[in-house]
């Protein structure tokens, strides 16, 4: 987070690859698109009938999405998520949402096996692999809400 006239902003993906500040008008526009779509493709399968592609999504959503969201939430709920953990939890996530598509129980099925496995194997290879240069991380989790983030910046080269 940066400040700007005194007042914090955020730095976003639009930032980083363009020469103009990001504009609430561009994220309107973008929030706009999105929804149009979602709501698009909501009519379509409603129209067509199509609860295939439904599930179709879910599962998707299941094998990817939520290890996604497990790995937010290892990240703002522990203090002891690192590296490590998060890719390998990742990992054998989107395996475990994989196999239990593969059941044939449903996507709901899909999605809890995803998060559970996620969160549980993420935390778990965090406690086994801590690393020798502990950052602090506490102020970017619930715990420190009230606490500033102080950035760790790369020892400079002698």
């Amino acid at each position: 987070m940066s400040t700007i006239c005194g007042q914090p902003h955020v730095v976003d993906i639009y930032n980083r690859f363009s020469d103009k500040q990001a504009s609430v008008m561009f994220s309107r526009i973008v929030i706009m698109i999105a929804g149009i779509f979602g709501v698009g493709v909501a009519l379509y399968l409603v129209a067509t009938n199509q609860s295939d592609l439904w599930d179709l999504f879910l599962s998707i959503t299941g094998l990817f999405g939520v290890p996604l969201t497990a790995v937010f939430a290892l990240g703002i709920f522990t203090k002891t998520a690192n590296s490590h953990g998060v890719l390998i939890g990742l990992a054998l996530g989107a395996v475990a949402a994989f196999f239990a598509g593969k059941m044939g129980q449903g996507p709901f099925l899909v999605s809890t096996v995803a998060f559970v496995v996620t969160l549980v194997a993420g935390y778990v290879v965090s406690l086994i692999f801590t690393s020798r240069h502990t950052h602090d991380i506490t102020a970017l989790t619930i715990y420190g809400k009230d606490q500033e983030y102080i950035r760790r910046t790369p020892a400079l080269a002698k």
